[in-house]
C-alpha cells in the first residue's frame, strides 16, 4: 500500500480513484540457525585440481556457496540478505557441521570477510 500510495500521489491520482491492488510477495520459509560462515575462492591450494567446477558439477559463479553434506545441491540459504544456492561441499572436517563457506573472486575478499557467525535460513 505505502508503494502503491507514492505511485500514486506522482501521478496525481485522488482517493477515490484508487482500487484495490493485490500484489503476490514470494514468503520464503525455512530453518533459521546460527552457522559458521567463511569465504573461499576457486583456486587448488583452496579446492582440487579442477577450482572451476564445483562438486554439482556446475561451473563456478557468484552466488554459490559450499555447504554442509545433509544439504542437496540446488537449496537455497539466505545469509546476510543475500540468497544463495548450494552447489559444493565443505571439507571434510567441517561437512557434517553448520559450516557454510560463500565463493568470492579474490584472496583478499575472503581474508577480509573472515569467518563470522551469522544467522541462515535454508530454504528447502
Amino acid at each position: 500500500m505505502f508503494g502503491f500510495v507514492l505511485v500514486a500521489a506522482a501521478f496525481s491520482v485522488t482517493p477515490q480513484e484508487i482500487e484495490t491492488v493485490v500484489v503476490d510477495v514470494p514468503v520464503m520459509l525455512g530453518i533459521s540457525s546460527i552457522a559458521e560462515i567463511s569465504a573461499y575462492t576457486a583456486s587448488e591450494d583452496e579446492t582440487d585440481s579442477r577450482p572451476w567446477e564445483m562438486a554439482s558439477g556446475k561451473t563456478i559463479y557468484d552466488g554459490a556457496i559450499a555447504c554442509p553434506s545433509r544439504l542437496t545441491f540446488g537449496t537455497q540459504v539466505l545469509v546476510e540478505d543475500r540468497l544463495y544456492t548450494c552447489e559444493d561441499r565443505m571439507s571434510r572436517r567441517y561437512r557434517d557441521g553448520n559450516h557454510f563457506d560463500i565463493l568470492v573472486g579474490t584472496k583478499e575478499e575472503a581474508r577480509v570477510f573472515g569467518r563470522k557467525s551469522l544467522e541462515t535460513i535454508v530454504i528447502q
